[in-house]
Parts: structure tokens; C-alpha cells; sequence
């Protein structure tokens, strides 16, 4: 039997798409190993794969290989963030160099971890530029040939000079490259003239569990009201504030459900506008329960603006987990987001960062009850269309051939 590691700088339960790629490797019918830079608690007989942590990242607790060399990791991590503390008090004109200075070492021992416990295998999967070293020893070592895929157009997310070295290097060896959007190929062809494969971040529904609890329920309200959802991790590039304001206008049966992490931080903000009950702060979910804790929902709004040209080229699990759950969408008109939209007729575009635009949108949907059956009606069928069950053809194909031809790979 063949063997596919893949190699994620984050918690497994955190990176839905290596989690679900990792999960198709394995219905191929090949040895799916992850490698996963942070310690996820998750029931091992749960999963279609083997999971290995290394707690080598830099946000890492907690390591489920115990070795002389990830003791003397920790101890060298601990010494670093020591370092760092001391330099950050000297005058900018010495923190400079000491910053270029420190920063070898401390990629070397936050992401050369993974050497621990990277098994041979006839094919690697890296997911990030981050752990390309590591994975590229091994891919030398034993002359297999391994996937780059890119989550994000990297050299806006990490602006440094080093980090887009090493993803050109990266790009460079690896047997195929892959990332999430059109746009975001658009943007690498541009700058590291490759040709990526485009694979979507489409919802499993195969790996759905239903919670205890769907959303409707858990906020203890009525049919009667208007359950608008944002969901999945708040971050810098929504349009949040102006969401709370176009709900500062609109009928007090409209509320607003905001469900993911760090959603807590827009409370003093809800209660500023005074929305306490009508803004409701979610804590995150399981991530194979996303989808049926939000279906009872009547839409989803995704606020994202072009913060960045990665923002602007998106196409984010939030999208397919809304189209999964077949909540008609109030979507911002970025490039990816609106050829989808228009093409399955999924909802009503907005400009996230007008109020107007939010609450004209919402109050057409309220207003136009067939337009709503419609786009739901749209949504059933796109649903089977945008599952991740269609997406992983792509995946399959593009591993039989490189594993065809590198018939003498390793595992």
C-alpha cells in the first residue's frame, strides 16, 4: 500500500482543508499519515487517517512524541522567547540586526521539527510554505516527490524576503503546486511563474456529525425571527461594524448570529450599539458540526472586503459551508465569490462596508419570499455541484499521476 503523509503547520482541527484531503487519501485507498505542527484532541477512531503530532510549531502546548531532541527544542524555544524579551528593550538601531540575526535559528528549531517523526512515504503533501525544508530532506533522502499547497497567496500574508524565497524555492521542487481559487493561481503565476492546480474548499457533507444543539435552538428563538449567520474565525478584513450598523436599523425581528472563534472580541462594540439582544456571540463549534449547527438559519452574510489581494481573490470555507447548509448568501462582489454566486444563483450581492447596501439587501430578502424559495431552491441543487465529494476528483487524478510516474517512490 502506497503511503501520503501530509504536513500542516497547524492543529488538524483547525485546517478543515488538510483534514478533508487527508480523509480522500485514504478512500483512495492509500496509507494516509498527518503530521500536524500543534496537538489536536481528537478521537484517533474518528479519523480515516493515522495523526501525528510534532508540537514543533511556535504556538505549540503539548507533544505526543517525547525525544531527547524535542526536549532540546522546547528548552532552545523557551531561550529564543527569553532573547526576544531582553532585545525588544534595546534602542531600535541594535534590535534591527539582532532581528535578522535571530530569526535562522529560530525557524530552524520551530519548523525543522517535523524531521522526528516524518515517516518514508511514496508521496508528501505539504500544506504551507513554512516546513519545506523539512520535507524536502526527506523528499531528497528518499527520492519522493511531494505537492506544495498553497492555502493563501503567501507573500502577502508573510511579507518577509525570506519566506517568499522559500516558497519560490519550494514552488521550484515541487512535482505539482496547488492552492484555493483561480485568482489565487492568477496571483502565483504572476509571481512565481507556475501553473497551480485550483482545488476549492468545498464542504465534506460526508463528515458531518449532528451537535447537540442547532443554532436556532441553542439562542432559544422563535421561527418568527430572522436568524442572519457570519460564520467562522473573526479576523482583520470584515466588515463587522458596518453589519452592526446596518442591524442597528433594521426590524427587531432581524438578529444576527456571529459564530466562530474570537467573536468575543465585538462585545463591547455590540454593546456600544446597544444589539445585545440581537447580536449573538458564538463560540465555535466541532468542525464536522459547522454545518448542521448553522442550517437553521435563514441566510448567511459573508463580510469580507478586499482588505488585501488575498481578501480580494478568496473563496473561504464559509462560502461552501453556507452552500452546504443551503442558506441563501448576502455575498460581497470579490472576484471568485461572484462568478459562484451569479453562476448558481445563491444570493443577493452587498457591499459589506456600506450599511445601506446590508440593510437594503436583508430587507429584500424579507420582502421577497418567492426570491428567497428561489435562491434556496438554487442552493439544493448547487450543494451537490460545490461538495467536496466532486472536488476530490481533481485530488485523485492529480496524485495517480505523479505516484505513476514515480513508480519507484518509497512506502
Amino acid at each position: 500500500m502506497k503511503t501520503i503523509v501530509s504536513i500542516t503547520p497547524l492543529p488538524i482541527a483547525a485546517d478543515s482543508r488538510t483534514f478533508k484531503i487527508a480523509s480522500s487519501f485514504a478512500r483512495f485507498g492509500y496509507h494516509s499519515i498527518v503530521i500536524e505542527g500543534e496537538k489536536s484532541n481528537l478521537n484517533p477512531a474518528d479519523l480515516l487517517f493515522e495523526l501525528r503530532s510534532t508540537g514543533s510549531g511556535p504556538l505549540a502546548k503539548d507533544r505526543t512524541v517525547t525525544t531527547r531532541r524535542n526536549v532540546c527544542s522546547e528548552r532552545r524555544h523557551n531561550l529564543h522567547g527569553q532573547l526576544i524579551k531582553k532585545r525588544n528593550r534595546l534602542p531600535e538601531s541594535v534590535r534591527k540586526p539582532l532581528r535578522r540575526l535571530m530569526f535562522l535559528p529560530w525557524y530552524w528549531y520551530c519548523y525543522f521539527g517535523p524531521r522526528g517523526v516524518i515517516p518514508k512515504a511514496s508521496l508528501y503533501y505539504l500544506h504551507a510554505p513554512y516546513q519545506f525544508p523539512a520535507v524536502y530532506w526527506f523528499s531528497r533522502r528518499y527520492a519522493t516527490p511531494f505537492i506544495y499547497d498553497a492555502h493563501d497567496f503567501y507573500p502577502v500574508v508573510s511579507p518577509n524576503t525570506f519566506y517568499k524565497g522559500l516558497e519560490r524555492w519550494c514552488i521550484r521542487k515541487a512535482s505539482a503546486v496547488v492552492t484555493v481559487s483561480e485568482g489565487i493561481a492568477r496571483l502565483m503565476g504572476q509571481e512565481f511563474g507556475c501553473q497551480a492546480v485550483v482545488l476549492r474548499n468545498c464542504h465534506d457533507s460526508r463528515m458531518e456529525r449532528e451537535p447537540p444543539q442547532g443554532l436556532r435552538e441553542m439562542l432559544g428563538l422563535s421561527s418568527d425571527t430572522f436568524l442572519l449567520v457570519s460564520v467562522g474565525q473573526a479576523k482583520v478584513g470584515q466588515a463587522v461594524v458596518e453589519a452592526l450598523e446596518a442591524l442597528a436599523v433594521l426590524p427587531t425581528s432581524i438578529h444576527l448570529a456571529l459564530v466562530g472563534k474570537n467573536t468575543e472580541q465585538y462585545q463591547e462594540m455590540v454593546e456600544a450599539t446597544g444589539l445585545q439582544s440581537r447580536v449573538h456571540l458564538v463560540p465555535p463549534v466541532k468542525p464536522d458540526e459547522v454545518v448542521p449547527f448553522i442550517r437553521s438559519a435563514d441566510a448567511s452574510i459573508i463580510l469580507y472586503y478586499p482588505f488585501s489581494v488575498n481578501y480580494e481573490h478568496c473563496l473561504p470555507n464559509r462560502f461552501f459551508q453556507s452552500v452546504s447548509a443551503e442558506l441563501p448568501l448576502l455575498y460581497p462582489e470579490l472576484p471568485d465569490i461572484k462568478r459562484l454566486a451569479e453562476q448558481y444563483g445563491l444570493g443577493i450581492p452587498i457591499d459589506p462596508r456600506s450599511p445601506e447596501s446590508i440593510q437594503a439587501a436583508v430587507m429584500h430578502m424579507l420582502n421577497n419570499t418567492d426570491t428567497l424559495a428561489k435562491h434556496r431552491q438554487s442552493l439544493h441543487s448547487a450543494r451537490k455541484v460545490l461538495g467536496w465529494e466532486q472536488e476530490e476528483i481533481i485530488v485523485q487524478e492529480l496524485v495517480a499521476g505523479i505516484l505513476k510516474e514515480n513508480p519507484k517512490a518509497v512506502g
